[in-house]
């Protein structure tokens, strides 16, 4: 991983190793960055598609499918998404992880308010 972060870079691996504590907060680090950039595509892939005077079975299509689409052309985000698990316990300062959850909290934040836009809040079954 550092080595093909090196390379993309055009830095030698022991630079880009210095610039982060182990690989662990590389990926960290790209946890935050990637769900902040789809969380803005889609936002405006909500705000242009799904139509909010429609009934709520429809919304909630429309939504079920945007996301599914938009999560289906990002594998290295779901990828990373299922890899956090194992990085959080692993090789990773107090400091690093903490500021991971509080972006990831933002991220759920951001999350919930763009479904309550689109969908409001949901019956329980």
């Amino acid at each position: 991983m550092a080595l093909d972060l090196s390379r993309r870079a055009g830095l030698a691996k022991p630079t880009v190793l210095r610039s982060f504590e182990p690989r662990e907060a590389v990926l960290l680090e790209l946890l935050d960055r990637f769900p902040r950039e789809w969380l803005t595509e889609l936002a405006d892939e909500l705000a242009a598609d799904v139509d909010e005077s429609r009934p709520m079975d429809e919304r909630a299509t429309a939504v079920a499918g945007i996301l599914s689409r938009s999560l289906s052309s990002r594998a290295v985000l779901c990828d990373l998404f299922g890899a956090q698990g194992s990085v959080l316990e692993h090789n990773v300062s107090v400091d690093v992880v903490a500021r991971y959850e509080r972006a990831s909290l933002d991220r759920l934040t951001t999350m919930t308010a763009l479904t309550q836009k689109y969908l409001g809040v949901l019956p329980r079954r």
